[in-house]
Parts: structure tokens; C-alpha cells; sequence
């Protein structure tokens, strides 16, 4: 019979079954990302379990977020990410991930300002069924022609240099980021993401690193991190990889603004957000009235 087992991550035989349903389902596991010491001890799952077998699961990652508000002020946001959903396939459609969540919900709701998540297309309904809501966000783009008088074009790579691998650690932890919306306790997801260095580079001149990626004729520039404040538009002037426009992964700083172009946007192809607790006067009406973006690396 199956039962409910919960916060468990640090139990290395229940991980290793959590690992065997995220690789069928997701194509990914957390072994190297636990193994690595990526993991900061902010994500809980919550599984059924039968016999050592992981039958459905979502988890709950703690999300610390520090927003910019017009006129300077920063205030800080503590939100529940639910993620990592999933069921094996002879188990669907029996109402155990639903559970799981409304468990989620009931177990941590007191320790958020609100919850969100980033749905499959094919599983917007579910989460409509469970309460949450559609928000929409904003992201920021910026046509490399509008960019002006181009700088020394030195970033380079980092995935062979362990000193600067270091160094790019030492500032996703401590670093400044660069934005109007970030993750304080960005550590551990965005290891996941660049724990292998293929999309972080460094600037020499500017002493910061930057990581992107390309996309046909589209740059989408997901981080900036420094020790100290640099400019998100000098960075674009000294990215070597040609591009036609500019994507940021995340909300540019208020003086950096008027460069850029908002567009509202609803996940395109690959999800949309839903938010519980959104309601008039909560926190989470600010992703859409302050034209915000949750950072792509900050995705669980």
C-alpha cells in the first residue's frame, strides 16, 4: 500500500528512487547535482511511495526573491515553487499528484507569501483545478543595431579554467546580479543549470560573468554576476557571438530600463506560470503590475 513519505532528499536510498522516476519521466536525475554540493537544502519532495518505488511526486523548492520597487526601495519575497510533478505512467489518473500538492499547500502554506509554478501546456487544466491562476510576464529584448558603439569583444569561456569556475561559484552565492528581480538563494538552481560551464563566460575588462546561450539569430543572456554593479548594456557590447536581438532571462535594473523593449509573455511554447495567492494587495500581483520576469535560471 502506498504511503505518503515527505522532506526526504537527504536519505540517499529514497533520493536514488526519486532519481529513477525524474530520469523516466524528465530525462534528469540529482546525482551529480547532489554529489557536486549544488544542493543548498531548499528543495522538499513529497512522494507516494510502495516498496522502494517513488509512485508520484511534487516538491516544494523555498524561493527567495529581492525586488527593486520604483523609487529604489528593495523588499524581499519568500515563495513556495512547486515542481518536479510527476507520475509514473500505470499510476495516472488517479489523483495522486493532485494529493501531494493540496498536501504541499496545507503543510508550508503559512511559511510563503504565495506559491507558483511553471506548467506543461498539457497540465493547465490540472492546475486550474487546484486553484492556481494565470499570471503573465514581461520580458525584456533589445536589437543588437540599438546597442550603439560596440566594446572590446572579451568574453571568453570558463568550462576549462577551474580558478574561474571558483570565482563564478563564489558569486552565484555572494555576487551581485545585476537585475531589478532576483534570487538571493540563487546557488543551487542555477549549479543545475551551469553546473557544467558550457554557457558561463567572463569578461576580463569588465570583471563579471555572463551566461548565455544562442538561438539562431536571437542572444538570450540569462545572468550577470559581479562583486560589484555593472551595466547589463556594456556587457551586450562585449559579447563576441554575433546575434541580431538580445533576450534577457531576467528584469534589467531601473537605469537600464529605457534601452530596452517590454513584451508581455506567456511562456511560448515551452510553459505558463500560475500563481496561488495572488490576490488584490499580495505580492504576487507584482510579477504583472511591475512588469517582472522570473530570472530563467530561478525555473524548478
Amino acid at each position: 500500500m502506498a504511503q505518503l513519505i515527505k522532506n526526504y532528499f537527504h536519505d540517499d536510498k529514497k533520493r536514488a528512487a526519486l532519481n529513477t522516476l525524474t530520469r523516466s519521466v524528465f530525462g534528469f536525475d540529482f546525482a551529480d547535482w547532489v554529489r557536486h554540493g549544488y544542493d543548498t537544502g531548499d528543495y522538499y519532495p513529497y512522494s507516494w511511495e510502495e516498496d522502494g518505488r517513488i509512485l508520484s511526486n511534487a516538491s516544494v523548492n523555498r524561493m527567495v526573491f529581492a525586488l527593486t520597487l520604483p523609487g529604489g526601495t528593495t523588499v524581499e519575497r519568500t515563495y513556495g515553487q512547486i515542481g518536479t510533478v510527476m507520475t509514473a505512467p500505470a499510476f495516472r489518473r488517479q489523483g495522486l499528484a493532485g494529493s501531494l500538492i493540496r498536501t504541499i499547500l496545507q503543510d508550508t502554506g503559512a511559511s510563503y507569501d504565495g506559491f507558483y509554478l511553471f506548467a506543461n501546456l498539457h497540465a493547465v487544466d490540472f492546475y486550474r483545478s487546484l486553484g492556481f491562476q494565470p499570471c503573465r510576464e514581461t520580458r525584456a529584448s533589445l536589437r543588437r543595431a540599438e546597442l550603439g558603439a560596440m566594446g572590446p569583444a572579451d568574453f571568453v569561456p570558463i568550462r576549462h579554467d577551474s580558478e574561474k569556475q571558483k570565482v563564478y561559484m563564489s558569486l552565484v552565492r555572494h555576487g551581485i546580479d545585476n537585475s531589478a528581480f532576483f534570487q538571493r538563494n540563487r546557488f543551487g538552481l542555477q549549479m543545475f543549470y551551469t553546473g557544467n560551464f558550457e554557457t558561463v563566460y567572463v569578461s576580463p575588462s569588465l570583471s563579471c560573468f555572463a551566461c548565455y546561450e544562442r538561438d539562431g539569430d536571437t542572444l538570450l543572456l540569462h545572468s550577470v554576476l559581479s562583486k560589484k554593479p555593472v551595466s547589463v548594456l556594456q556587457v551586450l557590447r562585449q559579447i563576441p557571438e554575433p546575434f541580431e536581438t538580445a533576450i534577457l532571462g531576467f528584469t534589467p535594473r531601473a537605469d537600464e530600463r529605457p534601452a530596452f523593449t517590454f513584451t508581455p509573455f506567456d511562456g511560448g511554447d515551452d510553459y505558463r506560470l500560475f500563481t496561488l495567492g495572488a490576490s488584490p494587495g499580495t505580492s504576487l500581483t507584482e510579477i504583472e503590475e511591475q512588469a517582472l520576469l522570473f530570472p530563467t535560471y530561478s525555473h524548478a
